[in-house]
């Protein structure tokens, strides 16, 4: 799962969060499969194991996204999951297409 499953840790704004890849991930009532989920109380981001990586690195950054609205305050946004999806997808290709944006300054 490239460096997704290498990463333990992602800081979003002043919460660094664990980032953990398991197999099954299921809703709270577990009802519904996920691929991913941000856990706000207790700072962990979980990842489904069972998908590749460039699906794997989406969805991180979808959790990414929910964290970053939550922290600032949008939590209004955090529930519009296109919103999120549109975000996470964009910023992927984005960093893909022109990885200097990546790069330390």
């Amino acid at each position: 799962m490239d460096n997704i499953g290498q990463a333990r840790t992602v800081k979003i704004g002043p919460v660094t969060y664990e980032i953990k890849v398991v197999r099954g991930l299921m809703d709270d009532a577990k009802n519904t499969k996920l691929w991913g989920q941000i856990s706000y109380e207790n700072c962990i981001i979980e990842l489904e194991e069972d998908q590749n990586s460039s699906a794997n690195r989406v969805i991180l950054w979808h959790e990414i996204v929910h964290g970053l609205l939550q922290g600032s305050g949008h939590s209004k946004l955090d529930d519009k999951e296109d919103l999120v999806t549109a975000l996470a997808y964009g910023i992927v290709g984005v960093l893909k297409d022109n990885p200097w944006l990546a790069e330390k300054a």
